[in-house]
């Protein structure tokens, strides 16, 4: 009876709240538990904030445990709940921290739990005994996992290709697991173009010590001379490992830290007039689909050019005059050797029309390239082609369309690459088309009904026309706003920094007649610096295209309010060069 009356006393005088610490010796750094057990029908949460403000504790997010039962309290059934969370928790400080009363409401009542201690010392890890290595000593947390970032090349050229090497770490001999961010951050590398990467896994052996190492490598090329970083590699994981008596694995948060990569570009040197924007090894193959040409008859004319490099950077080769064929093109494809590979191919597909029969010469055509290895620019030839031309099957002169061969074989414009406007006549004084009757008849009533100033307007509108299909560089520099504005409506795309990357690029080609492929927010500064455009627009440009570089290079994606604010600034840079462009010919 008094036995049953001591337990009944003890039930009574029992707490409805308790804590308790999952080890009372902890390193700094290693996870420990913090478990919280309250019974009653209405339990808030525990004021974990309060209670280990100044304490050098931090918790991360509980499981939480609940078990429902019914109890018969002073004659009334009632649901009783018994609920139970368990935090992580890891020391920041060394020396005996004491963990005051942790406040919880139960039944509307506030509550305490008693209060704790836990001795906190250097994280120190005993090395491993009985696997025949004896090391002996200790270690610390830093040596059991670390990560480690390097480039092959601190000082490239411009465009040249680097390897950024990220390596992690784990101690082989502790049993050492890493948990990390579901997606591994990257260091931020602006200013680089990022090409591809692979995954390596091997062993090695540092300061007597067997790790484990993941090695991710990146191949990168810097779109700019002069200072360049790649960023810290820094991100938050946890270490798991287990000692040498076997107990069960310790845990313990740690932040894993790689310093920056300072990198200094060397500028290309003067680049020759047919450099095509690449940097580093490559050749240059030629190609036709077939090697029976028909006067008359198109044909696909194939460059291949491969190598190691970026193949964003690859311009296409210059093509020299060829007088007796009509070049079109090219369509662009860029492949890739083999997966995660440096190397590259870039095929320039041209449509090559005979219009003379005969023999005929296929020009060798120059790759102008900057090889790093030797410090300049080095060019690659193919070997000239010769042809034998058949003659059209009607065995007639072939014409092409507005005029005779010798006017109009180097201004054919090809609308469809299957479609050559060619006319069959034989060598016979040419009749006026129905086209330029009807000209000629409105030319002569404009003389003889319309003012001399609506005539010299009318003049000015034919002499625009004619000018437009005849001089490339005006026609593209007069379509060159049309063209953007057609191009930014595009930014609803996948990718809308690409998009307007493109837009902007593609309109300052077509305002000054050079190659918008491998075009860099550094080359268009160069270029609009040669054009006289004033300063504050060349930074407009420059921004905008380094802003969407940046965007690209991390592999990342522009906000909305990003997006909105380069758009308006690209929209003023080229309103401001075309404002530029209506006072004088120039910005």
């Amino acid at each position: 009876m008094a036995a049953l009356l001591l337990a009944t006393g003890f039930a009574v005088a029992q707490s409805p709240v308790t804590a308790s610490l999952s080890t009372d010796r902890v390193a700094v750094g290693e996870t420990f538990y913090i478990e919280i057990k309250a019974d009653g029908t209405d339990v808030s949460e525990p004021d974990m904030v309060t209670a280990l403000k100044d304490t050098g504790v931090l918790t991360g997010q509980p499981s939480v445990a609940t078990n429902m039962q019914i109890a018969n309290i002073n004659g009334r059934m009632s649901t009783v709940a018994s609920k139970t969370w368990r935090y992580p928790a890891r020391a920041t400080k060394e020396g005996t921290i004491a963990i005051p009363r942790i406040s919880i409401a139960v039944d509307g009542l506030a509550l305490f739990t008693l209060p704790m201690q836990i001795r906190v010392s250097q994280a120190a890890v005993p090395s491993p005994q009985g696997n025949g290595t004896d090391k002996g000593g200790s270690i610390s947390v830093d040596q059991l996992a670390f990560i480690e970032s390097s480039v092959d090349k601190p000082s490239p050229f411009q465009g040249e290709a680097i390897t950024l090497s990220l390596r992690i770490y784990a101690a082989n001999d502790y049993a050492v697991q890493i948990t990390g961010p579901r997606t591994l951050p990257m260091p931020d590398k602006q200013g680089f173009y990022c090409g591809p990467q692979q995954q390596t896994n091997k062993m090695e052996t540092k300061d007597g010590i067997n790790y484990r190492v993941m090695e991710i490598s990146m191949v990168m090329y810097p779109t700019a001379s002069g200072a360049l970083t790649i960023q810290p590699w820094s991100w938050q994981g946890e270490v798991n490992w287990r000692d040498s008596q076997f107990r069960p694995p310790h845990v313990m948060a740690h932040d894993f830290l790689a310093p920056a990569i300072p990198i200094n570009v060397q500028p290309l040197p003067d680049k020759p007039a047919d450099f095509s924007g690449a940097v580093g090894k490559y050749n240059i193959k030629t190609a036709l689909s077939t090697d029976r040409l028909v006067q008359g008859v198109p044909v696909t004319w194939t460059l291949t050019v491969t190598g190691q490099g970026n193949p964003d950077a690859i311009g296409a080769p210059t093509i020299p005059t060829m007088n007796w064929a009509h070049i079109s093109g090219p369509e662009i494809d860029v492949q890739q050797q083999q997966p995660n590979s440096p190397e590259a191919i870039k095929v320039f597909r041209y449509t090559l029309t005979p219009l003379e029969r005969g023999d005929q010469v296929l020009p060798s055509i120059k790759f102008v390239f900057f090889a790093p290895i030797i410090k300049n620019y080095k060019t690659e030839t193919t070997q000239e082609v010769k042809l034998a031309i058949a003659a059209s099957p009607d065995a007639t002169p072939l014409v092409t369309a507005g005029g005779s061969r010798a006017d109009e074989r180097s201004s054919v414009e090809v609308l469809n690459q299957g479609l050559l406007p060619i006319l069959d006549k034989p060598a016979t004084a040419l009749r006026p088309s129905a086209a330029a009757r009807s000209l000629a008849t409105t030319a002569a009533l404009a003389v003889s009904l319309l003012p001399p100033l609506l005539y010299t307007l009318f003049l000015l509108y034919l002499r625009h026309q004619r000018r437009l299909s005849g001089d490339r560089r005006y026609a593209r520099r007069h379509f060159a706003l049309s063209r953007y504005k057609e191009n930014m409506q595009q930014l609803s795309s996948d990718d809308p920094g690409d998009a307007l990357y493109h837009a902007l690029t593609g309109y300052l080609s077509d305002m000054y007649n050079t190659v918008e492929a491998g075009l860099t927010s550094q080359e268009a500064k160069e270029l609009l610096a040669a054009k006289q455009v004033p300063q504050d627009v060349i930074d407009k440009v420059a921004s905008v295209l380094r802003a969407c570089e940046r965007a690209r290079y991390s592999g990342g994606r522009l906000s909305a309010e990003e997006l909105n604010a380069l758009t308006a600034a690209a929209d003023l840079a080229v309103e401001q060069i075309q404002s530029g462009q209506r006072k004088g010919g120039r910005s």
